[in-house]
């Protein structure tokens, strides 16, 4: 590695270091992508067990797909040193937040919502079959762009399998003050979900009463008292703790497996049953906007009479009744008029909080309108926990509704938690044709993957045609999602069902592109021109992908027929200008390069590389 690239990764700064490796801010040469590299050191690369290790890190995580969990995007070795490219995430991690925010109003209550989401996250990883063993504030990072607690650094991860031995018996990895008894005595045999469910409690402690249970300067001492010494009750350090709260922290604190809590997900909920709430049921950030919806419809007075979402149902306000004619709408603005208004600016929580105060005081609707607040939570903003919540009060309402019982079913399902119901629906087609319905009208790659992953679950072995077209649909989310080898994986796949599509070698050969893999991608383009050969586009993207090749010649015919073939109107997108422009300007076509690098200055200022686009035309001037 020299001191500024690492194979195709050119090296920015320095953003960490620890016992496994390096962790560095990269660019990606190929796609110009920001990423964090992480460079196994040279006493690992060293250690076959210990780059085995490094490598498996990768692989272990790049199985889990989760909003909770930092994603690794690809792995390799350069020079004989293993590297993994990870997600770039800025944010500060959650030791540096409880530091910070300890003496502040409300920390208590944060840091424990914190902690329930990041138990998801590490449930979700237990569910791929991945126990990290290594959790800590350290390791979570509380992303400054969404303000959500990622989960990284799984370089100590394990395989929850009989065979995965690569760690030896009795070998003790991990930070011994967070670190669970079956973990500090090295019983390999004994580390499952509850061993990070341990660690979870550990970090639960340490919110509460501002240090972890055993702490001290030598870890093999902090490692026989958590294997011999009784912990201190919370309360007893600090009597303001709440009751509830210590039940939660001590439970999963048991010593006795049977006896600690099951899972990361019985972590989760307990913590958000237990934690303080002004308004039952309403998340911080929702009540915010759902106070101001309330205000807009003349109805704030509502807020403090909102129930519980586990109560048997949301009560009407006697001012609420007054203002609204028998069986109508409030006198105020209409509440289906609001929603709309919130949807046409784009703001989906808005939304989503007029029609939560709308089931306030449309009682005779309250059902149907919960249940669209739960679609809108899930299509718009990707929130399945919050349309289950939806869900829930729909069905606390009215049990035996049928839309709501659907609901409930579907978003639990989704969110990958027990439905409240059972036997909804019973009919394994009308399952399928719910979740093809989400995966068919989604926007969000995430949740088009976990849909058409439900369908093809539920899609006999025998209908090929059927399978290819879900392979294909993930294959395209995975691709968005930049979870390249994944959408290799599904057009392959897709065209081993079914043989000869277009879209789908399209798929393939954008894929083989982003992974750097160009006479690959080549091939597929190659392919999808012989069964589309007056498909201008797909001309467009062979010759993209043969001047990387240094291919000049072969390009040049494969950009003019694109020229030739259209349609304009796609030609003239501003990523196929780009490509056209610096394409011809390479070939040495002047003027076609100035008329394409002219249209692309007409798009967005804010569009990628219009400062390399309008340089470029500069010195076409300078020397006409």
């Amino acid at each position: 590695m020299s001191a500024t690239r690492h194979g195709a990764h050119e090296i920015l700064e320095k953003l960490g270091e620890g016992g496994m490796g390096t962790v560095y801010r990269a660019r990606d040469t190929r796609t110009g992508d920001q990423v964090a590299l992480k460079v196994a050191s040279l006493a690992v690369a060293r250690d076959p067990t210990l780059a085995a290790r490094f490598v498996r890190e990768a692989r272990l995580v790049s199985t889990i797909v989760h909003p909770g969990i930092v994603r690794v995007l690809e792995a390799g070795t350069t020079e004989g040193a293993p590297w993994l490219a990870m997600e770039l995430v800025t944010g500060e991690t959650l030791a540096e937040l409880l530091a910070r925010e300890r003496s502040e109003p409300g920390f208590r209550e944060r840091a424990v919502a914190i902690l329930a989401e990041v138990a998801r996250a590490v449930h979700a990883a237990h569910e791929a079959g991945v126990v990290h063993r290594d959790l800590k504030p350290q390791n979570i990072i509380i992303d400054a762009a969404t303000g959500r607690a990622r989960v990284l650094d799984f370089g100590l991860a394990r395989a929850i399998l009989p065979e995965s031995r690569l760690t030896q018996s009795g070998q003790t990895l991990g930070t011994p003050e967070y670190m669970a008894p079956e973990q500090a005595a090295g019983d390999l045999d004994a580390i499952d979900a509850r061993t990070d469910v341990w660690s979870l409690g550990v970090m639960l402690h340490e919110v509460l009463v501002g240090a972890p249970p055993f702490t001290g300067a030598a870890p093999w001492k902090i490692a026989l008292a958590v294997l011999r010494e009784s912990i201190r009750p919370p309360r007893e350090r600090d009597p303001q703790v709440p009751e509830a709260l210590e039940r939660v922290c001590l439970r999963a604190l048991s010593r006795d497996r049977a006896a600690r809590t099951a899972s990361a997900l019985a972590f989760a909920r307990e913590l958000e049953a237990a934690i303080p709430r002004t308004a039952p049921g309403l998340r911080p950030r929702r009540r915010a906007v759902l106070a101001l919806s309330l205000a807009v419809l003349g109805l704030g007075g509502l807020l403090a009479g909102v129930a519980s979402s586990s109560g048997p149902a949301l009560p009407v306000a006697q001012a609420a009744t007054r203002d609204r004619p028998p069986g109508g709408l409030p006198r105020h603005r209409g509440w289906r008029a609001l929603v709309d208004e919130h949807e046409a600016r784009g703001d989906f929580e808005g939304a989503a909080a007029a029609l939560e105060s709308a089931a306030l005081v449309q009682r005779l609707e309250a059902v149907e309108i919960l249940v669209e607040c739960a679609e809108l939570r899930l299509d718009r903003l990707l929130d399945a926990r919050g349309a289950h919540e939806d869900a829930r009060r729909a069905l606390a309402l009215v049990p035996s509704d049928a839309r709501a019982r659907l609901a409930e079913w579907k978003f639990a399902t989704l969110e990958g938690t027990p439905p409240g119901v059972s036997g909804v629906p019973d009919a394994p087609e009308e399952v399928r044709e719910l979740w093809d319905a989400i995966g068919g009208r989604s926007k969000h790659p995430a949740l088009i993957v976990s849909a058409t992953t439900m369908s093809m679950k539920l899609t006999d072995r025998s209908d090929r045609a059927r399978l290819a077209s879900l392979l294909g649909t993930r294959g395209k989310a995975h691709l968005a999602l930049d979870h390249v080898a994944a959408a290799i994986a599904d057009a392959t796949a897709s065209l081993a069902l079914v043989p000869g599509q277009g879209p789908c070698l399209t798929l393939l050969g954008l894929a083989h592109e982003r992974a750097g893999e160009f006479e690959l991608a080549a091939a597929a383009f190659g392919r999808a021109i012989e069964l589309e050969p007056r498909s201008g586009l797909r001309r467009l993207d062979r010759g993209r992908v043969l001047m990387k090749l240094d291919r000049l010649e072969a390009a040049r015919v494969d950009l003019e027929a694109a020229v030739e073939l259209g349609p304009r109107r796609d030609l003239c997108d501003p990523g196929n200008c780009r490509v056209l422009g610096f394409g011809f300007l390479r070939l040495g076509d002047r003027a076609r390069a100035r008329y394409y690098l002219e249209t692309y200055t007409r798009a967005p200022k804010d569009t990628p590389d219009m400062e390399k686009v309008t340089a470029a035309l500069a010195a076409l001037d300078r020397d006409p």
